[in-house]
């Protein structure tokens, strides 16, 4: 990458932590969220740009073979497209979090019967 060419490696460790702080405030979400659904898109997704983002550090050391995975909202083309599409479900996933499906109120509902 050119941001560890330009920078040096305190500014690709900075990034790393990045990565580290996303992936887990995307995990400490995840309680929080009602829906299954939800809470898969939120899995799904945050494990995409993680990986892509371990990935293209990865390959900056050379321990990785050099592929075309390109770092998520940096560079130019389509990928960029389906990175802000990501997110933004990502925070429709987050905005939506209080409310609770009707899948998840009917189990709810035949288990306090139960009870």
């Amino acid at each position: 990458m050119l941001l560890i060419d330009v920078f040096g490696w305190s500014a690709g460790i900075l990034l790393l932590v990045g990565i580290i702080w996303f992936v887990a405030s995307m995990v400490k979400t995840l309680p929080r969220i009602r829906d299954d659904f939800g809470r898969m898109i939120i899995v799904i997704i945050t494990s995409m740009f993680a990986l892509q983002m371990i990935y293209s550090l990865a390959m900056t050391t050379g321990r990785v073979p050099i592929l075309s995975v390109v770092f998520p909202f940096i560079g130019y083309g389509n990928h960029l497209i389906f990175d802000y599409a990501m997110i933004g479900l990502l925070l429709g996933v987050y905005r939506r979090k209080d409310t609770v499906s009707l899948k998840n109120e009917k189990s709810q509902t035949t288990t306090s019967l139960q009870r």
